[in-house]
């Protein structure tokens, strides 16, 4: 198929409307797949469509040409990768696809100096993987204890933590396959910016505390002024009564 009609039928499929509510539509079903290959592709009109389609088979033209040169070289890789992809075990695909003879050659093949280099790199990925997989064990660890805490520190129900755990689970599908919404992003936001929140927030209540205090002690100073004898300006402070000086006090006046 040309080009040109490669474009024509992807645009008149992109373009068709749903059938009912209950079945997806072509455009629909065409928009995931693209997705599913190219997460950042624009699929929301019909040309972001035809542009996200044509990518996809442009992506794919490589491939399809190793594949192909692959089966006109070498057959039975060829059939040995094909069965491999069909059972999921390499072994079971060689065992169809190589003799006895072929495979104790490729077994003597692989123990040659030659290879040495490949096998050192085999060991150092294995090493690479197991090293991860310890990593995300630990982490795995120290992730249920924060949720243990989390959980106890927000009091939540099973009910809760079951309504809440495909939520958790849908988010971190999408940030291992690149997929954030703007909702996802929200969510990032939000966990960037709340500890400079509660700081803020914390500041922002000991300042409301701080005015309360204030506002309170001035509300008992005016209660305690209404409850005084009302004084004016041209009233005089009367000085307190002098009280007479006792015999002793007279009779030493002067002497010093």
């Amino acid at each position: 198929m040309k080009d040109e009609e490669v474009k024509t039928e992807v645009a008149e499929m992109a373009e068709m409307p749903a059938e009912n509510e209950n079945t997806s539509s072509p455009n629909a079903e065409i928009s995931g797949i693209i997705q599913r290959f190219i997460p950042d592709a624009d699929v929301s009109t019909p040309e972001g469509i035809i542009a996200g389609a044509l990518q996809l088979l442009q992506s794919f033209v490589p491939l399809h040409d190793k594949l192909y040169d692959l089966a006109s070289n070498n057959p039975e890789t060829a059939a040995t990768l094909g069965d491999w992809l069909e059972t999921g075990s390499l072994v079971k695909a060689i065992a169809r696809n190589f003799s006895d003879e072929e495979r104790n050659a490729l077994i003597e093949e692989l123990e040659d100096s030659s290879y040495e280099e490949d096998r050192k790199m085999y060991s150092e990925k294995t090493k690479s993987i197991k090293d991860r997989q310890a990593l995300l064990e630990a982490n795995m660890s120290k992730s249920q204890m924060g949720a243990q805490e989390f959980v106890d520190e927000m009091n939540l129900s099973k009910e809760q933590v079951d309504e809440f755990i495909p939520f958790v689970d849908q988010f971190i599908s999408d940030v291992e396959d690149r997929n954030l919404s703007k909702a996802n992003w929200m969510i990032i936001w939000k966990a960037f910016k709340r500890d400079s929140d509660v700081a803020e927030a914390e500041e922002n209540g000991r300042v409301i505390g701080r005015n309360e205090k204030i506002v309170a002690e001035r509300k008992t100073r005016d209660d305690i002024k209404d409850i005084l004898p009302e004084s004016t300006a041209t009233s005089a402070i009367k000085p307190p009564e002098s009280k007479p000086k006792p015999f002793g006090a007279k009779f030493m006046e002067g002497v010093f």
